[in-house]
């Protein structure tokens, strides 16, 4: 799990996709990611795609 902060100052605690688990995916304060929100809690959300 990550905390990502949103382009409108939110975060969100943001866990990662299923392809995305299956590499080797390392991220870095300040690498831009794609993140779909929870329709059900607002505050979670899903790492689709790094920048």
């Amino acid at each position: 799990m990550f905390l990502v902060r949103l382009e409108d100052g939110r975060t969100v605690r943001a866990g990662l996709s299923a392809p995305s688990r299956h590499g080797t995916v390392r991220f870095i304060a300040g690498d831009g990611v794609l993140v779909r929100i929870s329709p059900y809690d607002p505050h979670r959300g899903q790492i689709l795609k790094k920048f």
